[in-house]
């Protein structure tokens, strides 16, 4: 199969998660699919990619809090955040419309 980012976007916007492979330094798409573990391993040069996509992964369900206009009491209350670790999120938040509006 041809891998590209946006391909690697689209499999993780089904369901598929991202783990490493330690023997092989490379990062692997994996789905539960019928009870069975379907996997494919990307190749390298994708490594740093999937390593931002994976981190940024965690931060979707605030950024989309975010969007909705919801106060950042709010935020912190629905996620456990504190004060440190909101403006980390909100740092983040930033960077990642900043890059959204340059690609």
């Amino acid at each position: 199969m041809k891998w590209s980012e946006e391909k690697i976007v689209e499999y993780v916007n089904q369901g598929w998660s991202l783990s490493w492979d330690k023997v092989n330094q490379k990062y692997k798409l994996q789905k539960r699919i019928n009870g069975k573990v379907k996997s494919y391993t990307l190749p390298k040069r994708f490594n740093e990619f999937c390593k931002r996509l994976k981190e940024e992964s965690k931060y979707l369900p605030i950024f989309e809090d975010i969007e909705k206009g919801y106060l950042i009491t709010k935020i912190m209350e629905r996620h456990n955040l504190d004060e440190v670790e909101i403006y980390e999120v909100l740092k983040k938040y930033v960077e990642w419309k900043f890059n959204i509006r340059r690609n």
